[in-house]
């Protein structure tokens, strides 16, 4: 289910089920019952008595400013596979510690919890250093790029960011069509790789391959005599063409070249 507010990110991965928690005072481990959902433009974790997760929640876990993870240092024989669940970027900082039953469990609850955290915040799955001066790699005239490092992989990736209030209608057309598009291509070594589309409640990201060869234009130029040797252009047209010849097999005409 996804944000009501979201204007593009419409499909958000669901999860619900059980997992094992122990409590504060007595140490017990005990089975709740959780689901994700939405107040307002953050995600919420709802912990309930019941498996159907009905009536009101027992405790609601804020994902509005949080890390998500599968801490395996903590998993306990007999217990399960530990999901932590950091929410020490809040006003009140806490560290959760859930039980899966399954790696498989742990891995899908991780998955969906930080979609959803992300998706509330994005500084949730990137570290973005705003005030370095090598953080901005660009900008336009509606999105600013800027470098950014996945919090749990240590990636660094391109975040191309865009304020809501700046896209007009058709742009907002045009940047769904990029990403289903780019959702269909997936992965290939001559073409920019989206790893994924983030909407935040003022802000749309598009997190993309941090390519560091720069422009094929300055490489033009800065080579003797100001252009390429036949041999060096022909090992670049090989990879335009072999990009364009995936592409042609997904359905997808570039038009832009």
């Amino acid at each position: 289910m996804g944000n009501p507010n979201f204007k593009i990110q419409k499909h958000m991965p669901e999860k619900h089920g059980p997992l094992k928690k122990q409590g504060k005072l007595m140490k017990n481990w005990t089975v709740r019952y959780f689901k994700l959902d939405w107040q307002g433009s953050h995600a919420v974790l709802l912990s309930f008595k019941n498996p159907q997760c009905t009536g009101s929640p027992n405790k609601t876990v804020s994902l509005e400013h949080c890390f998500v993870k599968a801490n395996k240092a903590r998993d306990k024989e007999g217990i399960g596979y530990c999901i932590e669940v950091d929410t020490s970027g809040s006003i009140i900082p806490k560290h959760y510690f859930f039980y899966a039953a399954t790696e498989v469990e742990r891995e899908e609850w991780v998955h969906v919890m930080r979609k959803h955290a992300v998706n509330s915040v994005v500084d949730n799955g990137y570290d973005i250093r705003r005030e370095d001066k090598d953080a901005k790699l660009g900008s336009g005239s509606y999105s600013t790029v800027w470098k950014g490092v996945d919090r749990d992989t240590r990636k660094v990736w391109a975040l191309k960011e865009m304020q809501k209030s700046a896209v007009k209608k058709e742009e907002e057309e045009n940047l769904k069509e990029e990403v289903r598009i780019s959702t269909i291509v997936g992965s290939h070594h001559n073409v920019v790789y989206m790893k994924e589309f983030v909407e935040n409640k003022d802000k749309y990201y598009i997190i993309l391959e941090y390519l560091t060869g720069g422009e094929l234009f300055d490489r033009i130029v800065d080579a003797p005599n100001g252009h390429f040797t036949e041999r060096d252009a022909s090992k670049i047209m090989r990879q335009v063409m072999g990009a364009l010849a995936y592409l042609h097999g997904k359905g997808i005409v570039h038009r832009d070249l």
